[in-house]
């Protein structure tokens, strides 16, 4: 499973939950606690323009979704305010296809605030092919969408 793979991921914003610590304007400070999901899709399909989340939640391009993308950690920093660097230190599950856990990656990390930025993320393990991979991924912050969910693009270099 040595290589490379890209894809991109929308996260649905209606699937966003924080707890507190929060700001006076009631957004997440340092130390709250979140969990979110989103969508895989092939890299390139997200840009400025196309969202991959629609209003409600649902995918804009179900057809070309390759799975769900999970992430839960903690706010650091100034948070929710933050406009540049590390605004999020979290665990995230990639998982790919419809059989719950049979194939998946996971990386741990930063997440930062700047659109257009990139920070490195360990890739800690997986399942199915990448039970036994290590590896680096660069998270590229591609802006929010209408759920107002953050998307990125990632590139994924794995080693066995």
């Amino acid at each position: 499973a040595d290589g490379t793979i890209r894809f991109d991921i929308a996260e649905d914003g209606k699937r966003f939950v924080w707890d507190k610590p929060v700001f006076d304007d009631g957004l997440p400070a340092h130390g709250a606690t979140y969990i979110s999901q989103g969508y895989i899709y092939p890299e390139g399909t997200l840009s400025a323009e196309v969202d991959g989340v629609n209003a409600d939640g649902s995918a804009e391009f179900p057809d070309k979704v390759l799975g769900q993308w999970s992430c839960y950690g903690w706010y650091i920093g100034d948070a929710a305010h933050a406009t540049e660097g590390p605004w999020v230190l979290s665990t995230q599950l990639y998982q790919f296809g419809s059989e719950w856990g049979a194939v998946t990656l996971v990386s741990e990390g930063y997440v930062i605030a700047n659109t257009g930025g990139t920070v490195e993320r360990a890739i800690t393990g997986g399942t199915g092919p990448f039970a036994n991979v290590r590896g680096q991924l660069a998270d590229t912050n591609l802006g929010f969408n209408e759920t107002e969910g953050g998307n990125a693009r990632y590139e994924v270099t794995l080693v066995s």
